[in-house]
């Protein structure tokens, strides 16, 4: 079965391909959901065509990079790349089993799917399927939450002032 993996660090996720146009992006409404860096709410627009899928930008921030250049929009065949953000999307072939194994995974583990996700999965639209691999497989994270930004330098003081200081 030809699915969507979708790579990040040491993460991967997979995705049946849609059947129908979808929307791509970070927000929960995606019918392909990528909760990483870098991929805007409403990224792209992913529609299937013949040898692969089509990509269009949504008007995203970081957009789409398809053979070292910034595209409005990519055809994504096996084989090829196509850049978002820090994320990067390929074709591949996976066994069914790994696609059947991550709708359960985001169903709700071993509950079965619900209506919505077996109504999804029938349809191979609007999937948000994923088998995580690597040994640092975790959720993502915005590194930048995790930074104390800087407040202005006031004063003419050369060091830099520390939070909570008075």
């Amino acid at each position: 079965m030809l699915c969507l993996k979708v790579r990040f660090e040491e993460q991967t996720l997979r995705f049946p391909l849609p059947t129908e146009a979808v929307g791509l992006g970070s927000s929960p409404d995606s019918g392909i959901r990528i909760p990483f860096p870098g991929v805007s709410r409403r990224h792209a627009v992913v529609e299937p065509v013949a040898g692969g899928i089509a990509l269009r930008d949504s008007g995203s921030k970081n957009g789409l990079f398809f053979e070292g250049k910034r595209r409005r929009e990519a055809l994504l065949s096996p084989g090829g790349e196509v850049g978002i953000g820090r994320v990067w999307l390929s074709l591949e072939e996976a066994a069914t089993s790994d696609v059947e194994l991550a709708l359960l995974v985001e169903s709700g583990a071993g509950a079965g799917p619900s209506s919505r996700s077996r109504t999804r999965a029938e349809t191979g639209t609007g999937t948000n399927p994923r088998v995580e691999e690597g040994a640092g497989a975790r959720p993502a994270s915005r590194r930048s939450s995790l930074r104390q930004p800087r407040r202005p330098n006031r004063g003419g003081s050369t060091s830099s002032p520390t939070w909570g200081a008075s």
